[in-house]
Parts: structure tokens; sequence; C-alpha cells
């Protein structure tokens, strides 16, 4: 039995890049990025790993017009990978394709009186991980 099945709390890098195919089905593409903090010795380390994120069709457009680099989200997907040849070498990467991307409430300024609003529609707390 074989499992592909991602779900990672991430924040994004940069603001989201949305394109059409030549059929018209949307692709947005998030760039994102994980830490891991780890102890070496006595000091703490943080690890940053970059990773690429498509998300198809009216959700992709939802990103597109709702997240921001900085953004913290959730997103839930499979790993991908897509491979290609240039000037006669091999070349691979990796990525995931999201089947749903939470976002996460990212605190407002005091100007609202300190309460945060959502950052968009898909907004659902109750099934958040954590």
């Amino acid at each position: 039995m074989e499992l592909n099945k991602v779900f990672i709390s991430v924040n994004l890098t940069k603001d989201p890049e949305l394109r059409y195919l030549p059929s018209g089905i949307a692709l947005c593409v998030l760039n994102i990025a994980s830490n891991r903090n780890f102890k070496k010795g006595d000091e703490w380390q943080t690890e940053v790993t970059f990773i690429k994120v498509n998300v198809w069709d009216s959700q992709g457009e939802i990103c597109a017009e709702q997240l921001q680099k900085g953004q913290p989200l959730i997103v839930e997907g499979r790993i991908d990978m897509n491979t290609w040849e240039k000037d006669g070498v091999k070349k691979s990467e990796l990525f995931i394709t999201a089947h749903t991307v939470k976002f996460i409430l990212k605190p407002q300024k005091k100007e609202n009186n300190g309460m945060p609003e959502p950052c968009g529609d898909n907004v659902d707390n109750e099934n958040l991980p954590f």
C-alpha cells in the first residue's frame, strides 16, 4: 500500500503567482518555507526548507486574491515531481500539489480594536490540527 499525503503549516516567502494555461485553467504557484529548529551542542539552529506548491482552478484564484508574502497557512496535498531535460542534462523538481489550502488568521493592527480578521473565505479554525 502506498500513501502520498502531506500536511504542512508554513509561511509564504513571496506573493502568489497566478497564471492561466491555454485551456483557461488557473494555476497559482505558492512559494513557502518550513522551518525546523534543533539543538546543536548548546545552541539552537534553524534549518529552512523552501517548497513550491501548485494550487489549481478556483482555489488557486482565491489564493492569488487573498494571500500575500508572510501569510501563514496550512497546505494539504500530495508530493509530485516534474522532470525535464535542458542542454542534455536531466533535471527534476519536487513540489506539492495542493488539495486544500487553509488560511490562518493573521493578527491585525490595533486599529480594529485588536480583533483579527479572516485572511480568506475558507478559514476553518475548527479543523486546524493544533
